[in-house]
């Protein structure tokens, strides 16, 4: 069966009230389609809630910054989660107007610069390490 017609199957479901127990690796259909989550790792309980909770429950917030210039390094103001082009998402460990003054200070025109609560599939790499593809 096409994965996206089982997928327009499950949200038909849920809309009508089921309840469907989805089991996956990945973590867009997750923020899609279900109301709570449970992320278990070595067979323990690592986090679990609705979507919102667990991602005030991991941590806050990262800013996603999308930029052709290089973002330095600067261990006071932000520690990098994740680089993947011209997408850099730091997590910021001072005042966003801080980091915001020496980014620019440093040359870096920014496209974007937002400030963003972690996804669920950034939540997923920091717990297991790296990505996981289905059937894995």
């Amino acid at each position: 069966m096409n994965r996206r017609l089982l997928m327009d199957i499950v949200e038909e479901h849920q809309q009508k009230g089921a309840t469907v127990i989805f089991v996956t690796h990945q973590m867009e259909e997750v923020e899609r389609l279900c109301d709570r989550v449970l992320l278990l790792k070595d067979g323990r309980r690592r986090l679990y809630g609705t979507v919102n909770e667990v991602k005030e429950e991991f941590g806050g917030k990262v800013i996603e910054i999308v930029s052709d210039n290089p973002i330095p390094e600067n261990d006071k103001l932000y520690t990098f989660k994740r680089k993947e082009g011209k997408v850099v998402t730091l997590e910021p460990k001072a005042d966003l107007f801080a980091i915001q003054r020496s980014l620019t200070s440093a040359g870096v025109t920014c496209e974007r610069f937002e400030l963003k609560r972690p996804s669920l599939d950034d939540i997923f790499v920091s717990i297991y390490g790296h990505h996981t593809k289905e059937g894995e």
